[in-house]
């Protein structure tokens, strides 16, 4: 158990090719931290068996996700050819979400599906 009721875990994905996409919907939350947050995982996706809605990624490659901008981790993202590193926070609530951390920002403001 990490931080203040939360499991922190490393995700290795990998896929078939640079043409099949990850299968994740993320997005950044409000607050005075904000964190990257799944919003949606595709079904038989690379990420589907390992990664949760409410997950938040913190490290993308080794990158920490801690200032960067949503461009960023898509460009991280489509570098990453076939195998992908991801370091993963999830809530010990059984939903997996931070019920004590930041909230979500408006509906359709700033999603984005990671390819």
């Amino acid at each position: 158990m990490g931080e203040q009721g939360f499991i922190v875990f490393g995700v290795h994905l990998c896929r078939s090719n640079i043409d099949e996409d990850w299968g994740l919907e993320c997005q950044p939350t409000e607050g005075n931290k904000p964190q990257l947050r799944v919003t949606q995982t595709k079904i038989e996706s690379p990420a589907s068996m390992e990664i949760k809605v409410g997950d938040i990624i913190t490290e993308i490659n080794g990158i920490s996700c801690d200032d960067l901008i949503v461009e960023d981790v898509m460009a991280v993202f489509k570098s990453s050819k076939n195998e992908l590193e991801l370091k993963v926070k999830r809530g010990a609530n059984e939903d997996g979400i931070d019920h004590n951390g930041s909230n979500l920002v408006e509906e359709n403001s700033s999603r984005f599906y990671l390819t």
